[in-house]
């Protein structure tokens, strides 16, 4: 883009001159804007750290556009960097951090599928309980009996001893 620019202007310059300072200006900007782009190593750790606020607050209205700006690009620029540095879309990210929290809020003793959902952001307890579904592979209310049928002081699997 650089370079088709760079000649783009060299040739307006030897059309007329009011164009080509017009579009030197605008090269001059373009030239700045990518010498000040982040190296590629720095994306992941920032967009690990910006996901991360989901984590922290998993019950606010994340719009992938707010995030976005947050990050300062715009939303498609936010889905080729998450999927290059990070192997998932924004929306992929989001839902991992609530599905996370959702997991832990259980493990900590939270008994109603509804009290989960809403901690983590979602109105309805269906639309958790299939999302819950499809992340863990068992819907919410069988994990919840799963860890109340297991009392907290053993392994959720029994260990076999050797025999000596």
């Amino acid at each position: 883009l650089f370079h088709a620019l760079a000649l783009f202007c060299h040739q307006a310059r030897d059309r007329a001159a009011g164009a080509g300072a017009a579009l030197v200006t605008t090269l001059d900007l373009l030239q700045r804007a990518l010498a000040h782009g982040l190296p590629a190593d720095e994306h992941a750790p920032r967009l690990r750290a910006l996901f991360e606020q989901v984590g922290q607050d998993p019950a606010h209205d994340w719009r992938v556009e707010a995030l976005a700006a947050a990050y300062g690009v715009g939303a498609e620029q936010l889905l080729r960097l998450c999927q290059k540095h990070l192997g998932r879309t924004p929306q992929q990210l989001l839902i991992a951090q609530r599905m996370e929290r959702a997991q832990r809020l259980m493990l900590a003793g939270c008994e109603r599928v509804g009290d989960v959902a809403a901690a983590v952001g979602y109105q309805e307890i269906a639309s958790f309980s299939r999302r819950f579904q499809r992340h863990f592979g068992v819907n919410p209310s069988e994990m919840l009996r799963q860890l109340h049928a297991t009392p907290r002081a053993m392994p959720l699997e029994p260990r076999v001893l050797p025999v000596r």
